[in-house]
């Protein structure tokens, strides 16, 4: 299988709801989670994730906000690998 580096959940998501509302008859695949873990918690406004394969290894970027929604110069992008 060829990994796409760097497409977010959301590119996905558009991806599928604008094959569905073209009429493809693609087959979607069958999705089943085995387990939940938290990745990350500052009790910040974290926003903006992806998730990335870059030469075989996976980044979880994310922006977190000790100040809200809106842009403030107290954001940051964090970038987590295991």
């Amino acid at each position: 299988m060829r990994s796409i580096p760097c497409l977010s959940a959301i590119s996905l998501l558009l991806v599928g709801i604008s094959a569905f509302a073209a009429g493809s008859p693609a087959k979607l695949p069958e999705v089943r989670v085995s387990g939940i873990r938290r990745a990350f918690h500052n009790g910040e406004h974290d926003a903006f994730t992806d998730l990335c394969r870059f030469r075989d290894r996976l980044y979880l970027t994310f922006r977190s906000c000790p100040d809200g929604h809106m842009v403030h110069p107290t954001a940051r992008i964090i970038v987590l690998a295991p």
